[in-house]
């Protein structure tokens, strides 16, 4: 039987915190991406600083898991506080979207769920319901809007953005890969030859992605670096700005997005 915390038992909730990203990425593989924003929305809740980037075993592993404390100092909350911040930090969200509050919603509620099951400690918070999600049907680029934005690639002159946005766009609608799984690929994982590109997906999962003969053509002057944009990953949120400029300089007149 669970025993029961006094509300003025005093709580490392930034090491909490830690473990439960840790568990996160370990039994469930979550993309850095998501991890990202598990950790933002939880920092948020409690009134958190942000002061350490993200790391763990599939990262970099030069730094503490997940979390550095600020001036070396854990932060203390009892029940009772971490309660007034949670609550505090909800009055704060009347500008958010109806989907911006559920994901927080969510994070926080399996946050909540984890400590009860595996930690042993028993929030006293009672969480607002949402109404459900209204499902949204998804743009999909015509035929004609895809030839007007290869046109508009053709014709402007070599520059880095402009290959960036070739290749981007290519294996964004021509090989159907997140945003993040294109901004992180390996030069390595492509196969020209066998017109393959190996993806580490969500959950840490592994699969092929047939190229087509125009993006293996697209591709033979990207694969000098460890990544195909260069030393580094391409950020994600540059990949997103990107495609973005794409469709605006195109003359696309519906927003023009990766997902």
């Amino acid at each position: 039987m669970m025993k029961k915390q006094a509300l003025n038992a005093q709580y490392r909730i930034s090491e909490l915190i830690s473990k439960y990203l840790e568990c996160l990425d370990f039994f469930k593989g979550l993309s850095k991406d998501s991890l990202r924003a598990y950790k933002t929305d939880l920092l948020q809740f409690f009134q958190l600083k942000n002061t350490g980037k993200l790391s763990g075993p599939h990262f970099d592993m030069s730094e503490k898991y997940l979390w550095k404390p600020y001036n070396n100092k854990y932060i203390e909350l009892s029940l009772e506080e971490g309660k007034e911040k949670v609550t505090e930090s909800m009055r704060s969200w009347s500008s958010l979207s109806l989907k911006s509050r559920r994901r927080k919603l969510s994070s926080l509620n399996q946050f909540l769920v984890w400590l009860k099951a595996d930690q042993e400690i028993d929030f006293p918070l009672v969480l607002p319901q949402t109404k459900p999600p209204t499902q949204k049907i998804p743009n999909f680029l015509s035929v004609d809007e895809c030839l007007s934005i290869i046109t508009y690639i053709d014709k402007q002159e070599s520059s880095t953005v402009i290959h960036q946005q070739r290749v981007l766009f290519f294996l964004l609608y021509g090989c159907g890969l997140r945003i993040s799984e294109a901004c992180n690929a390996r030069s390595a994982d492509v196969s020209l030859s066998k017109r393959q590109l190996k993806i580490m997906g969500k959950g840490q999962k592994e699969r092929l992605v047939v190229l087509p003969i125009k993006v293996c053509e697209i591709l033979k002057d990207s694969l000098g670096e460890e990544f195909i944009f260069g030393e580094k990953p391409l950020p994600t949120r540059t990949g997103y700005e990107r495609i973005r400029q794409l469709g605006k300089a195109s003359g696309i007149i519906k927003p023009l997005h990766p997902h």
